[in-house]
């Protein structure tokens, strides 16, 4: 049994949310979603229209509505390292990057398009060393942090995930 915070008891409401993500994902940029083969990968997923891979993507599920996260300078904060492990990927495969997120409260999802095809950025970042939570369990884990403007991310609902105040 994997000890991976993601197969945890708290993990499964936002496991469900990632799924109900990637068919909003498949929806708004007509693609096949196809999620990648274990919880170690540096992508959680590829994108595929008419049988040719067009993107792969970085997922992540929040517990802030979009107003919490204006308080906090309207970014999205995520782990550098996430953001050179997808350039990787995007290079490596002659894809785009994205990074997408599903605010839970809201039921509104944000991806922003991180690299183009040749794995070059699409925007610039802030970057700074952080401590953040660790996992879906708590804790705590310093790190470097990309900190993703809100006014570059592409929003798009969310169905089956019902809004609620926050």
């Amino acid at each position: 049994m994997s000890r991976l915070a993601v197969h945890s008891k708290a993990s499964r409401p936002f496991n469900l949310a990632e799924r109900k993500l990637c068919a909003a994902i498949q929806t708004r940029f007509n693609v096949h979603v196809i999620a990648t083969g274990t919880d170690h990968t540096p992508v959680d997923a590829l994108w595929v229209r008419r049988g040719v891979c067009v993107g792969c993507s970085e997922h992540k599920v929040r517990r802030w509505s979009r107003q919490q996260m204006q308080t906090y300078g309207d970014t999205y904060l995520i782990t550098a390292q996430k953001l050179v492990e997808g350039r990787r990927i995007s290079r490596a495969l002659g894809v785009s990057f994205y990074v997408v997120i599903v605010l839970l409260p809201d039921a509104m999802a944000y991806a922003w398009r991180i690299t183009d095809a040749a794995g070059e950025p699409q925007f610039t970042w802030e970057e700074r060393t952080s401590a953040t939570q660790d996992t879906v369990e708590g804790g705590t884990a310093v790190r470097i942090n990309a900190y993703l403007p809100f006014s570059r991310a592409v929003s798009f609902t969310v169905r089956g995930i019902t809004p609620r105040a926050a």
